[in-house]
């Protein structure tokens, strides 16, 4: 009789336990998605709750026996099933819905706190504030990558993704548009053509620097060319290098408009683009200079070359007479 009343006593405690985690279940899949500490509270009340559903499988009805003892002398209705005591899949409800709320809450804190934590802009070309938010993306991706995994709701995921688009594009408007241009030689503004087409004065020797100057691709046979073949310009290594970061500039304010980055950065980074444009725009027209010259130079020597060839020929066929 003992027995049976402690399992009746069992019962009872089973009950309100079951009771309790499903109560706790429902209140967080009612609330979610969860994002607010008020709300957060209910998550910590279902860790409650699971914590002492799986204390209760441990030292509750354990065995077929103790079910078989209860079930004596009872009626078919009143007998108990093992399965009633199964609290094992409620449990593992529970933490699903635990860790989904888990995912939402702390998602979207980083979300916040990633929004929170925008381009400083006048600090906006210095190593540490870039390096700032490189760490605030490297959180914002781990979470995203957690709470996929966990099941969070789809539109903080959506919300996340769409933020570090943004901010990743603002980081490389800042690198590419703000730091990372070369340094390169402009011709002086003296140096610029006159209505009238009177030469500037001459530039000191050392003025332009090898990587400043373009040159011919000097194939075989150099600067005498083949029939229907012309001289190939290579263009300056200063030339190449900042039409390479304006063409990069030029993409990334474009990918930063579609990711709707923030249009002070944006403004701020055009204006860099248009004086960096110009620049280009002087060093092409001196390397057309340039190649204009090298090509000119090219020619006369080999025409030079060609007519020391003709008159060595000539002089060979046509030796002296000995007297």
């Amino acid at each position: 009789m003992s027995e049976t009343l402690q399992i009746g006593n069992d019962l009872v405690e089973w009950m309100s336990v079951k009771d309790k985690l499903v109560q706790a279940t429902e209140k967080v899949d009612l609330a979610n998605p969860i994002h607010t500490l008020a709300k957060y509270d209910l998550v910590l009340e279902l860790e409650k709750a699971i914590a002492k559903a799986e204390e209760t499988m441990k030292s509750q009805i354990k065995s077929q026996e103790d079910i078989n003892a209860f079930n004596s002398g009872k009626s078919q209705f009143q007998q108990l099933d093992d399965k009633q005591f199964d609290l094992a899949p409620l449990v593992q409800v529970a933490k699903d819905g635990c860790r989904r709320s888990h995912a939402n809450y702390w998602l979207h804190h980083e979300i916040e706190a990633t929004n929170m934590c925008f381009l400083k802009y006048e600090n906006v070309c210095l190593e540490k504030e870039i390096s700032r938010q490189g760490k605030l993306l490297e959180r914002l991706e781990s979470h995203m990558e957690i709470a996929q995994k966990d099941g969070c709701d789809m539109e903080f995921l959506k919300r996340a993704k769409s933020l570090k688009c943004k901010r990743s594009n603002e980081v490389n408007l800042v690198r590419l548009c703000l730091r990372e241009w070369p340094l390169v030689t402009l011709p002086p503004p003296d140096q610029a053509p006159t209505e009238d087409d009177t030469p500037p004065e001459p530039l000191p020797v050392d003025y332009w620097k090898p990587e400043d100057i373009g040159q011919i691709d000097e194939s075989p046979g150099h600067p005498i060319l083949e029939e229907g073949t012309e001289y190939k310009w290579i263009p300056s290594y200063a030339c190449q290098c900042l039409e390479s970061a304006v063409y990069g500039a030029r993409d990334a304010i474009e990918k930063a408009k579609v990711a709707q980055c923030d249009e002070i950065l944006l403004q701020k980074c055009r204006t860099v683009l248009d004086e960096k444009e110009a620049n280009l725009a002087e060093l092409i027209k001196k390397d057309a200079v340039d190649k204009k010259a090298s090509f000119e130079v090219a020619a006369a020597n080999a025409i030079k070359i060609l007519t020391k060839k003709k008159k060595k020929s000539k002089s060979q066929s046509n030796p002296p007479k000995k007297m």
